[in-house]
């Protein structure tokens, strides 16, 4: 709901400072209940540094793409920011199904399959996308 509500703040100059905080907010509450639910599902440490790891290097990445765009060039930040979402997407649905491959039922196996073709379709159009605005 945060960062739902961040876009709407960041959609005007008098509230964007809001919508930043909003946006700020909803990703750390959304990393804090990822974080509880591992410990409560019994994660142990070496699956919280793997977690450590990914973030670093999607962070990493992320520092590439944004310091490759100026900061007046927003579409094409969104673009390519977008294709990491779409690329997210896929990767924990691939997780989801290589993690409980032969154990699944059909409602997951549906929301793997949905995960994968729109987070596909997402990351190719946001590719698409950065790359003509980009020239």
């Amino acid at each position: 709901i945060c960062c739902i509500a961040a876009i709407a703040g960041l959609a005007n100059q008098e509230t964007a400072r809001t919508g930043n905080i909003l946006g700020v907010a909803g990703v750390a509450f959304g990393l804090s209940a990822t974080a509880a639910d591992m410990s409560l599902a019994g994660a142990t440490i070496p699956a919280f540094e793997q977690t450590a790891v990914l973030a670093g290097v999607g962070s990493s990445v992320g520092a590439v793409l944004a310091s490759g765009v100026g900061p007046t060039e927003l579409p094409q930040t969104v673009a390519a920011f977008h294709s990491l979402v779409g690329l997210a997407a896929m990767a924990g649905a691939a997780g989801e199904y290589f993690g409980g491959a032969g154990t699944l039922e059909a409602g997951t196996l549906s929301a793997i399959y949905l995960a994968t073709f729109i987070g596909g379709i997402t990351a190719t159009g946001s590719m698409v996308a950065f790359g003509k605005l980009a020239g």
